[in-house]
């Protein structure tokens, strides 16, 4: 089955008109100037292989007020099968999407072996194009796809009338002012998320296609942007440059934490094929895994090209650009899976960002975000580090030192102490700290309920065995932390943060579904969140953020601290925001 055309470039002399320019003359007919101008508005292109001269087929094309409908036409003398392949080359289409017209078949049969894949008609089927299901396109009234190609013709006669030799592509995009917006506000680009998931091919890396229905495939994105839960990371990518703006024209959804940091979907307009922005992208994001699926224009996993021509850029209401320029002012962020679904949104602020977040070794759950790792972190011996070293953590389970906070003139430190709410915790041997340990399947439990047998039918690996009977030796169990160890660890962590740096602590939501009311798990949280404001009281530079705040629904909820990609979007916009509100205040 034929592919639905995006371009349809059109022999002049007895197909478009009646005739022959150059002989005896012809009849301009106005059917084919229309049928130009409404495939226009269907958002598809129109372009020339004619043999004939370029100024008088221009002449008559501006006669009908339809010369700038065309993007590159080929008006000459020479074959037509090479002049096809340059056009479709220039506009860096597949031949599946494009349809030849012309009268005479050694001309069609010279493009068909030329540009395998191409759909070739003659004369006869120009009457039948308006109606035929190859040509349905969409609606594009205002023109935005031809306008975009003329961009990209534009580009191409500059680059090649530069008159500079040693100019190469590099240099030209260097000197073209490429922008980059990210958004990852995607409420006004669903339609187009869509679009670029079903019609993109050659920098659709995934080829995850959405259903060929398009209410079905704007419900699918809907659900996918609004309601994919914590780790999953997604925004379009807006692209100008010096030729104008080339709107929506990428697209990414990438799963990131502890464990994962892969692409699901990760697909990009053809119309800036050649700028590598997709491989620019691809870095930005950290070279997540990608699984290239067939055959595409540019890989960027293995693209060598420098990309150092793209300016990170966000784009004001009048469509200026506004370059993002990094602040200096470091931000601190440590906590659980919510740091980890923030952290995408606020990455743009600052050229110096701290993640500390949890993860999981050979099973064992490494609770970063309780309060008593932190101060262990931050005041903790020897003796302490020691002990859980013992346990199995490692070196980077301890929160990054404070100390270069003290350097700098402000900086933003942000702290979830979620585990609290849940997490058991045991005495350290010979010390007054606490600890989490969570080894595999134990979460919320008591370890020391279980035994050897016990861990390895759970999961646990051998290897792990010896720190294991450390633990069951020496960790004593202590339940989950009161408000007397919970205040005294803030008051030691806040106590370290130098007084001219704001804290932010993300205190527990309890607006949320109550999956497990036997558990009082929700009172928990309000009871730990009432704790973190009595204490937040003593610090002028803390302030105490209920999560509620970015919950605006109860289906945004997917468990009581797991939550739709839009909460953490929004609590990302609310360190942002407040960071670069500090940083304006700063260097007024």
């Amino acid at each position: 089955m034929s592919e639905a055309v995006r371009l349809l470039i059109w022999d002049m002399d007895e197909t478009f008109w009646k005739g022959t320019l150059a002989e005896e003359g012809i009849i301009a007919e106005s059917n084919a100037a229309a049928i130009v101008r409404t495939l226009t508005e269907r958002g598809i292109l129109n372009s020339i292989c004619s043999k004939n001269d370029f100024e008088a087929v221009k002449a008559e094309l501006e006669a009908m007020e339809i010369w700038d409908h065309f993007v590159f036409p080929s008006i000459d003398w020479s074959s037509k099968g090479k002049r096809v392949a340059e056009i479709i080359q220039k506009m860096q289409l597949r031949p599946e999407t494009v349809m030849f017209i012309d009268d005479n078949p050694t001309n069609r049969e010279e493009v068909r072996q030329t540009c395998p894949g191409i759909q070739v008609e003659d004369e006869t089927f120009v009457e039948r194009i308006l109606e035929s299901d190859l040509f349905k396109g969409k609606d594009d009234k205002e023109k935005k796809r031809l306008k975009q190609y003329k961009l990209q013709e534009q580009k191409y006669k500059d680059r090649n009338e530069s008159g500079d030799a040693a100019l190469d592509d590099y240099d030209f995009l260097r000197k073209s002012n490429i922008q980059v917006e990210i958004i990852y506000d995607l409420t006004e680009h669903k339609e187009r998320v869509a679009e670029l998931l079903n019609r993109t091919n050659q920098l659709n890396f995934t080829k995850k296609r959405l259903s060929e229905d398009k209410v079905e495939a704007l419900y699918d994105v809907e659900r996918m942007i609004e309601h994919t839960g914590t780790f999953n990371h997604m925004a379009v990518v807006r692209v100008r440059d010096n030729y104008g703006d080339y709107g929506i024209v990428g697209f990414f959804h990438v799963v990131q934490n502890a464990t994962d940091n892969f692409l699901v979907h990760f697909c990009f307009s053809c119309r800036t094929l050649g700028m590598h922005i997709e491989t620019w992208v691809y870095r930005y994001l950290g070279e997540p895994y990608l699984e290239v699926q067939g055959e595409v224009a540019n890989d960027p996993t293995t693209d060598t090209a420098p990309v150092d021509w793209v300016q990170l850029t966000s784009f004001d209401e009048e469509g200026e650009a506004v370059p993002l320029q990094q602040a200096d002012y470091p931000i601190l962020m440590g906590g659980g899976c919510d740091v980890d679904s923030i952290r995408h949104y606020v990455k743009d602020c600052s050229s110096d960002i701290t993640v500390f977040t949890n993860t999981v070794r050979n099973g064992f759950l490494i609770r970063r975000d309780h309060s008593s790792m932190v101060r262990i972190s931050v005041e903790g011996g020897e003796r302490e580090h020691t002990a859980l070293r013992q346990c199995g953590y490692k070196a980077e389970d301890f929160f990054p030192s404070l100390r270069p906070l003290e350097e700098a003139p402000w900086g933003l430190v942000v702290f979830s102490f979620w585990a609290d709410a849940g997490f058991q915790i045991y005495r350290l041997p010979d010390s007054e700290h606490t600890a989490t340990y969570c080894p595999p399947q134990v979460a919320y439990g008591n370890f020391q309920q279980f035994y050897e047998d016990d861990f390895l039918r759970m999961g646990g690996p051998r290897s792990e065995l010896r720190y294991y009977r450390f633990a069951k030796a020496n960790l004593r169990p202590l339940g989950v932390i009161d408000e007397e160890r919970h205040k005294e660890n803030l008051r030691a962590i806040l106590r370290k943060v130098p007084a001219h740096c704001d804290v932010v602590l993300f205190t527990l939501p309890s607006k949320v579904p109550d999956l497990y009311p036997e558990s009082g798990i929700l009172e928990r949280h309000a009871t730990v969140a009432f704790w973190q404001y009595e204490v937040s009281e003593e610090f002028p530079n803390v302030r105490c953020v209920n999560f509620d705040q970015f919950i605006h629904s109860l289906e945004e909820a997917h468990t009581y601290d797991h939550f739709g990609r839009v909460v953490y979007l929004r609590a990302g916009q609310y360190l942002k925001d407040l960071y670069q509100r500090k940083v304006r205040e700063l260097e007024e």
